[in-house]
């Protein structure tokens, strides 16, 4: 949602002439002409505040956000078909800031915040790679194309707050089903004039759910509204540029849900995914092949407790091109932090991932893929150092030891700062 009511600062039309009027002694010495003067003078003042007043309920009346309707609590099923938030078509910055200054000031304190003062994460201390990516990316012009990005399952927000300070130019909408964390991303990052925060969840078709677990973050009995891609987008003829996927497993079932979006807009888009899940993600990547997608894995763990969660990017196959000629993406490619992977025996992403955490692997002996103990961190690194593989940097090899190797390297460049 933009969170910027601000309106337009500066002086009315024709203020000016209220310093420039018949001076004080020039009325003391005219009485008559004096009150001619206070007289057009007032008439002066009520044209100049009439013009004001107009000016303002001009500005609050452009300035007036569309709500996202609430789903009604008397269906559970995903049946029901809810009205999908107005996405409006972006229009440059100019449309959402009071000024080019004032925003500027908001994108310095945000980056700020989120790089060194955020709770309960700063941006980066797991998935560094990820965020860095696509801050490079971003960053580069004319690499990832026109339109909004997307941040689904936004959390605390300081993903879609970081792309809206990259990109000030772009439009940027966090979803995210809990009613709590939506307004704690309002709070923190709702000044950010082109950052927008809505409730709710994506999948395969527009509805409503019940959330599946605690993670969620709200009443399990609770309601959130579901959006399809093309209901958000291809729906409603708004071009989706980037968007960052973190659905809990249901990835397949959005990008099921917004095939139109994909064939129209090209999007360059993010997916999790438990890589040991073998049919599921079997399933994923063959989507992304048939659609023309080529998927390369990020080279670090990015959830807890399993090793063999990942980030995928995703990019159109027909930019392949482009993205040769990207800096931040060659560098990635060249310290083997990203790298293209199929289901297939070529370039298996089974293979590239932790392949002892397999069912039944020496890293996931039991016969349960969910049970907390498959695919550790302890067993992973007892595996590494028992084949004598070569560890990769720390910020690859684990989840907790990515965060340490993080904050170690942050504590030391702060110390650095403070020597003569």
């Amino acid at each position: 949602m933009f969170r910027s009511n601000k309106t337009q600062s500066g002086s009315l039309p024709g203020s000016s002439s209220l310093s420039t009027g018949t001076s004080y002694n020039t009325l003391k010495g005219n009485r008559k002409k004096a009150n001619g003067s206070f007289n057009a003078l007032v008439k002066s003042v009520i044209k100049i505040s009439a013009i004001g007043a107009c000016f303002y309920l001009l500005g609050r009346r452009s300035s007036a956000t569309p709500v996202a309707p609430e789903a009604s609590s008397s269906t559970t099923t995903m049946t029901k078909i809810i009205e999908p938030i107005a996405v409006p078509v972006p229009a440059g910055i100019k449309e959402f800031v009071a000024s080019d200054e004032s925003a500027a000031r908001i994108r310095s304190q945000v980056h700020d915040h989120i790089h060194t003062k955020m709770f309960p994460r700063v941006i980066g201390d797991h998935e560094i790679i990820l965020v860095s990516l696509l801050g490079g990316l971003m960053r580069e012009e004319g690499l990832i194309p026109e339109g909004t990005f997307l941040d689904a399952g936004a959390q605390y927000g300081e993903q879609g707050a970081h792309y809206a300070v990259i990109a000030p130019d772009r439009q940027v909408l966090c979803l995210d089903p809990s009613p709590d964390l939506v307004e704690k991303i309002k709070a923190v990052f709702g000044k950010l004039p082109n950052l927008r925060v809505e409730q709710g969840g994506l999948g395969k078709e527009v509805g409503v759910m019940k959330p599946r677990d605690k993670y969620f973050n709200m009443d399990l009995d609770a309601e959130f509204p579901v959006y399809s891609l093309d209901s958000l987008f291809y729906d409603k003829g708004v071009k989706l540029a980037f968007a960052h996927l973190d659905v809990e497993g249901l990835e397949l079932d959005v990008l099921k849900g917004g095939v139109q979006t994909l064939r129209a807009d090209r999007p360059i888009f993010t997916t999790e995914v438990r890589v040991h899940d073998h049919e599921y993600t079997t399933e994923l990547l063959n989507f992304l092949d048939q659609e023309g997608y080529d998927t390369y894995v990020i080279n670090e763990v990015c959830g807890y407790p399993f090793m063999d969660l990942r980030n995928l990017l995703n990019i159109p196959r027909k930019m392949s091109k482009t993205f040769a000629r990207s800096d931040t993406f060659n560098l990635l490619l060249a310290t083997d932090s990203i790298f293209r992977v199929t289901a297939d025996e070529d370039n298996s992403i089974f293979e590239a991932v932790y392949p002892c955490c397999a069912l039944g692997g020496e890293c996931c002996p039991g016969d349960d893929l969910a049970d907390p103990s498959c695919c550790s961190e302890v067993l992973v690194d007892n595996w590494l150092e028992q084949n004598n593989i070569n560890k990769r940097p720390p910020a690859m090899v684990g989840w907790k030891s990515a965060r340490k190797e993080f904050e170690t390297w942050q504590y030391r460049l702060r110390a650095r700062s403070n020597i003569a």
